[in-house]
């Protein structure tokens, strides 16, 4: 019936598996120009969950690579690579067991 609340879920992300999921709520159906925006807000939330993912994944390279330098005794070259990443962290003295 046209007197009930609508509601519609997106799913947001590029992958096989949804990232995130963005809820609408109307009190009608919702008009071409809601629909647009609706998209457009669909759209724009997905670049920005993709972007997080990518920047996550982009990070623990980083870290893996900081690792690799740290085990093979290259503790300036670990700290140029992560520069503020990780703080005063290696500027600790490690030791690898």
């Amino acid at each position: 019936p046209e007197t009930e609340d609508r509601v519609e879920l997106h799913s947001l992300g590029t992958g096989r598996r949804p990232r995130a999921a963005l809820a609408v709520g109307t009190a009608a159906t919702l008009g071409t120009a809601e629909r647009y925006a609706v998209h457009s807000a669909i759209a724009l939330l997905t670049l920005t969950t993709e972007r997080s993912r990518s920047l996550h994944a982009a990070e623990q390279r980083v870290g893996a690579a900081v690792l690799r330098m740290l085990l093979a005794g290259q503790p300036d070259h670990a700290r140029a690579v992560a520069g503020d990443l990780y703080g005063d962290l290696l500027d600790a003295p490690f030791r690898a067991i």
